[in-house]
C-alpha cells in the first residue's frame, strides 16, 4: 500500500470492518442468532502498547487484546464491534492523536457475536 502523502504514515496491517450486532429471530419472533452488520471498513495498523496506555487508561481488572491506528471517521462509535478476518472485538477506548487525523482503538477480543 501507498504512503499517504500528507502524514508518510502506512496502514498497512490490513483492513477491519465495523457494525453493529442484530438479532436475527424466526416467523414467531424467537430468537434464533445474530448477524454482524456492516457500517464501513478502514485500513489500520497494529501498534505496540506502552505503559503509559495501561497507566492512563485501563486497572488491573481490564483486559485489551489489540492496539491499532485507523483514520478517524466521524461515524465510528465505542458501542459498534469490530471486524478483523473471523474475530470479533469490542471497542475498550478511542483515544484521538495531536493531528486530529487518526484515532487508536483499543480492542478486546469476544467469543463470537452471541458473547
Amino acid at each position: 500500500m501507498k504512503p499517504n502523502k500528507k502524514t508518510s504514515e502506512e496502514l498497512n496491517s490490513g483492513l477491519l470492518e465495523y457494525g453493529v450486532k442484530k438479532t436475527v429471530r424466526d416467523e414467531k419472533k424467537a430468537v434464533i442468532g445474530n448477524r454482524f452488520v456492516r457500517l464501513g471498513f478502514l485500513k489500520y495498523k497494529t501498534k505496540y502498547f506502552k505503559y503509559e496506555d495501561f497507566t492512563n487508561y485501563f486497572g488491573i481488572e481490564s483486559r485489551v487484546d489489540l492496539k491499532i491506528k485507523v483514520y478517524k471517521v466521524k461515524d465510528l462509535e465505542m458501542t459498534q464491534l469490530i471486524r478483523i478476518g473471523n474475530a470479533y472485538f469490542d471497542i475498550v477506548k478511542m483515544d484521538d492523536d495531536l493531528t486530529g487525523r487518526f484515532t487508536y482503538l483499543y480492542l478486546q477480543k469476544r467469543g463470537g457475536l452471541d458473547d
